[in-house]
């Protein structure tokens, strides 16, 4: 399994609103052992234990879902936000070809008025 933790733990403290500093005292060690973390590819198990504790988060759910790349979560993120995005695209187009059968109409108005 090619899968870089450290990438996970970064991504949830952003989104956590947790600094390094705050990371740092929650799992007593130094703002730059947090830092390096961000990097790391694998940890502990203990200590991936005491990260999820730190940041009342579960890991361990990311690591079980994690295939090919992208989380299961993040992949149903992800068709979410085209499904929303596909409805909006289609609520667009609605529009348009509705203005596009009023000029129609108007155009075809226009015309006959020409003709007379």
């Amino acid at each position: 399994m090619d899968i870089a933790i450290g990438y996970f733990i970064e991504k949830v403290a952003k989104e956590k609103k947790l600094s390094t500093l705050d990371l740092s005292i929650k799992l007593k060690i130094s703002r730059g052992s947090v830092s390096r973390l961000f990097g790391y590819k694998s940890v502990q198990t203990d200590f991936l234990k005491e990260i999820c504790v730190a940041m009342d988060y579960d890991f361990f759910v990311v690591l079980s879902q994690y295939q090919d790349g992208i989380t299961r979560v993040e992949e149903k993120v992800v068709v979410s936000e085209c499904e929303k995005m596909l409805e909006s695209k289609t609520a667009e187009l609605e529009a348009v070809m509705k203005e596009v059968g009023y000029l129609k109409e108007i155009n075809d108005f226009l015309r006959k008025g020409k003709g007379n």
